[in-house]
């Protein structure tokens, strides 16, 4: 079995980076105590599993910008089944989404990235063990960054029902190049 450690290390990142932002906005004291942030970092870790097995299946996919079809798909869906609105294709961009839960300001987004990289084809192993015929792989932690956002996006929503906290919460998707387009939008 896959282990999920590091899959919870950047998913408490994203979750402390929206706390921090949200205490900022609201010009709070930045705790670790208060209940909502426990069920955040709680949720996140019932989760695990989760962004784990998602994080597994984006490195399978190992599709390289602007052809992450599978991963996209994926991802989103998994969005929308935990009740987010889902736009898909947003600023002329196929592979693109964005997953929205809640109303109001301030608004919050986390961003996922999970394209791959071309000629890093690589098993999930600690040795060289390039994949024959795989043009792509994950070299930069994507497969995990995406995953972990989408966790993350999903334990904040759920803190935010439990704690009658309704503010938008969203999830953004891009890759370098045309991510000021989505933002703007």
């Amino acid at each position: 079995m896959l282990n999920a450690a590091p899959y919870r290390f950047v998913v408490s990142l994203a979750l402390c980076a929206v706390a921090v932002r949200h205490a900022h906005l609201h010009g709070a004291e930045v705790t670790t105590s208060s209940p909502a942030k426990q069920t955040a970092r709680a949720e996140a870790v019932v989760r695990g599993d989760l962004i784990a097995k998602l994080g597994r299946a984006v490195w399978e996919f190992a599709e390289p910008a602007f052809q992450e079809h599978r991963s996209s798909k994926l991802l989103a869906d998994t969005l929308e089944e935990a009740g987010f609105k889902v736009r898909r294709g947003v600023a002329e961009m196929p592979t693109a989404f964005v997953a929205e839960y809640g109303s109001g300001k301030p608004v919050v987004a986390l961003l996922a990235e999970y394209d791959a990289l071309p000629g890093l084809a690589q098993a999930a192993e600690p040795v060289l063990q390039p994949i024959p015929r795989q043009q792509a792989g994950h070299g930069c932690g994507h497969n995990l960054f995406g995953a972990a956002i989408v966790g993350a996006g999903i334990s904040v929503k759920e803190a935010m029902q439990r704690h009658g906290l309704g503010r938008r919460r969203g999830l953004r998707q891009s890759v370098l190049g045309p991510r000021r387009r989505i933002e703007r939008r």
